[in-house]
């Protein structure tokens, strides 16, 4: 999982880059494939029982960027209501397929993961060593 490997790079990330790192990479999963699949996943209909591991896993990821925005919003005193906009910033891509594929929307991903990271208060993360090997994979 990729908040595992995340956490597996050498030096440690911040929160901050382990957040960017994060982002850029779901917003990747989200704009690139094949199939808009997360737009599925705001049906109604989908919200049984069948699908509660995906929901489960889904929730874990927004507690995963919650903690990570509350370290950081805990550094720059922003407020900390910010710190639940990550995960709706990131998974509002499933929004964006209906701009055509090019040059803007290949953007989207790392302007979405920077904005992520300026809502906290921070200038742009950096951009670990490790982080481009992790979120390619």
């Amino acid at each position: 999982m990729i908040i595992d490997s995340l956490a597996g790079c050498e030096p440690a990330l911040s929160a901050a880059d382990h957040l960017h790192a994060l982002a850029l990479f779901d917003d990747r999963q989200l704009l690139e494939g094949r199939w808009n699949l997360g737009a599925l996943y705001l049906q109604p209909e989908l919200r049984g029982a069948r699908l509660e591991p995906f929901w489960s896993d889904q929730e874990r990821l927004r507690l995963h960027y919650l903690a990570l925005s509350r370290a950081i919003v805990a550094d720059t005193g922003v407020d900390e209501a910010a710190a639940d906009l990550l995960f709706r910033l990131v998974e509002s891509l499933v929004n964006m397929w209906t701009k055509q594929p090019g040059p803007e929307r290949t953007r989207l991903p790392e302007h979405v993961a920077d904005a992520c990271i300026r809502v906290l208060g921070m200038p742009t993360a950096r951009r670990p060593d490790c982080a481009p090997a992790v979120i390619s994979n």
